[in-house]
Parts: C-alpha cells; sequence; structure tokens
C-alpha cells in the first residue's frame, strides 16, 4: 500500500495515520468526508 504511487490520496491518509498529533488534520479529513 505504502508503495502505491498510483494512488497519491492513498500515501497521504498513510502520513496522515503516522501522524495523529497534527489536529489540523483531522479537520482537513473531516471535510473530506462531510463532502
Amino acid at each position: 500500500m505504502g508503495k502505491n504511487s498510483k494512488n497519491p490520496f492513498t500515501a497521504q491518509t498513510i502520513n496522515t495515520q503516522k501522524k495523529p498529533k497534527l489536529p489540523h488534520t483531522y479537520k482537513l479529513q473531516s471535510m473530506q468526508l462531510d463532502a
């Protein structure tokens, strides 16, 4: 999954999961889920 160059969004999601220390990241995810 980490080498999915075809899905850049997947890589961003993995990076987001690895960095739960960023509160603004959760806000971005919430906005994407709502949209």
